[in-house]
Formats: C-alpha cells, structure tokens, sequence
C-alpha cells in the first residue's frame, strides 16, 4: 500500500445532482478510513446541478476539495458565479481523472 501521505483518492459524480451528497457522504467515509489521504471530487454531467449556488450547500472540509467541469459548465449554461463558495474549477473531467490515476490516484464513480 501506498505511504499514507502519498494517497489520493478521486470521486467522480456524473449521473445527477443526488450524486453530491452521495459524495459528500462517502468523504465522511474516507476521512475516518484514509485520514492522510488527499480527497477530491470531479463533477461533471448532469451532477453539475448539484454544485450550483441555488442547490443544497456542500461542506468538504479543508481536507477535500470539489471540481466543476469548465467543459461541461460551458455545455449547460453555467458560469464560474453559478458556482457555490470554495469549489474549483478544472478544464475538463475526463483529462483530470485520467492524469489523477496515471499519477497513481484510486478512482471511485459515484
């Protein structure tokens, strides 16, 4: 097994808005199993709802951290503004999890 310092592991939600607080759950999951490891979150498809301002909040902690696809933002209408507090953005879904588990990081489809 990888060195506790050195793990990552990588949420993917995609199918709908449900799909986050599905993460959101399986982040309080792993923080308790995997404290080192470093927690992320790429939402991309229909799961993009579910980040918007107008949705349920969404509180990853400092320890994780929750990416919208720009790509996909840009398919449906929805500006970096629409986006809730403290999310990032990354250019597209597919090339950042593809680099994540090249680099070594375990992929989990929510």
């Amino acid at each position: 097994m990888n060195n506790p310092a050195e793990q990552r592991v990588l949420l993917h939600a995609t199918h709908g808005p449900e799909d986050i607080a599905k993460a959101v759950a399986a982040l309080e999951t792993l923080r308790s199993s995997l404290p080192e490891a470093r927690l992320s979150v790429i939402v991309n498809g229909k799961a993009l709802a579910g980040v918007r301002k107008v949705a349920e909040p969404i509180d990853p902690d400092r320890r994780a951290q929750v990416f919208a696809c720009e790509l996909g933002m840009s398919r449906n209408g929805i500006k970096a503004e629409d986006l809730q507090e403290g999310l990032g953005t990354v250019p597209s879904a597919v090339v950042a999890l593809a680099a994540g588990q090249l680099d070594g990081a375990a992929y989990i489809r929510i």
